[in-house]
């Protein structure tokens, strides 16, 4: 599988979008990313063998620091097989999630 770095010189090139490193403005990541998913996933990326599937970027954020990637749903759908989750696992309690998220 194949991600779009955001921050690659090349990127910028070609789109004409320069979002810099880290990602420092949420406005210039959405319009690049919204250029990757009309250029390159929409008109199809044309490789089956490494399909490209999403972007990746490198945050700054608290608490989100480090190289994220993110999925285009389509893409996730159709190149990424989920398995049914181990016997062990049990549901996601919403509630306590919820919790955790605003004690954060």
């Amino acid at each position: 599988m194949v991600f779009v770095d955001l921050e690659s010189p090349a990127i910028a090139a070609v789109s004409g979008v320069m979002i810099g490193s880290p990602v420092p403005r949420i406005a210039n990541w959405r319009t690049l990313a919204l250029w990757v998913y009309d250029e390159l996933i929409a008109k199809g990326d044309g490789n089956a063998i490494l399909p490209l599937i999403g972007i990746s970027y490198i945050s700054t954020l608290q608490d989100c620091t480090g190289r994220n990637f993110a999925i285009f749903e389509e893409r996730r759908d159709a190149h990424i097989h989920r398995g049914a989750p181990p016997a062990s696992q049990v549901p996601l309690d919403l509630a306590e999630l919820q919790r955790l998220w605003a004690a954060a």
